[in-house]
């Protein structure tokens, strides 16, 4: 085996963007007050997610073999053999995706847009404050247990797989490397999602602690109540 690219610059942009506005957003809520400056900036970076997953959701049907969702090996007893060959320390090794970072790639996906959308209907109820709490922790169980799967697979497979998440590059066959990292495409990703970041800064009044929403032009509300200084809190 040699050194062969398998994850794209896409994929590689979309992970850190997406682990950089999650942790940020998960710390501020632990350390913010609903009614403080920083929990405008919480809520901010949960909107801010929004077009890095549906841009992921779309390079998982048109991107890279390795990036598609199609080569994740998501059938139930791949992943039941997987888990039991991590403890007996058998089993074969994955280039892309094995089948408990599938798992978990798909469920963080999908509880982030539950977590976003929960987060624009707190204003309605506690119901749905109480949910968003639940996807935010349910996330962070799945971040944990993927980070852990991570330690298992570095430690089995003498393998740094963080490091390839920044360079791309992983031991494998020649057969298994992708024919282009698809750098244009990632800047044009790049590109959308500051777009839509500036757009959010613009669109956000700090006075009156509301978010104008790109496109579609609706006002919402950041936070609950009066606001005092954040070290008040």
């Amino acid at each position: 085996m040699t050194k062969i690219t398998i994850w794209d610059y896409p994929v590689r942009v979309f992970h850190w963007a997406f682990a950089i506005c999650f942790f940020t957003a998960m710390g501020l809520a632990m350390l913010a007050s609903e009614h403080s400056q920083l929990f405008d900036y919480h809520m901010l970076l949960g909107v801010m997610i929004v077009p890095i997953v549906l841009l992921r959701i779309l390079w998982g049907f048109i991107g890279t073999k390795h990036a598609r969702f199609r080569s994740f090996p998501l059938q139930p007893r791949k992943l039941f053999n997987y888990l039991l060959n991590v403890v007996t320390r058998k089993g074969p090794r994955f280039v892309g995706h094995n089948p408990a970072a599938s798992y978990a790639a798909i469920a963080m996906l999908a509880i982030s847009l539950g977590i976003v959308a929960t987060g624009f209907l707190i204003q309605t109820g506690e119901f749905f404050e109480e949910v968003h709490e639940a996807l935010a922790y349910l996330m962070l169980a799945v971040v944990v247990v993927h980070v852990l799967g991570v330690i298992v697979h570095v430690v089995k497979y003498k393998e740094n797989i963080v490091l390839s998440m920044f360079n791309g590059s992983k031991e494998g066959e020649e057969s298994d490397a992708i024919g282009s990292s698809r750098p244009l495409i990632a800047f044009i990703f790049v590109l959308l999602i500051a777009g839509w970041a500036v757009t959010l800064v613009r669109g956000y009044h700090h006075q009156t602690h509301q978010l104008k929403l790109p496109a579609i032009g609706r006002i919402i509300q950041l936070g609950e109540g009066p606001r005092v200084r954040d070290d008040d809190n």
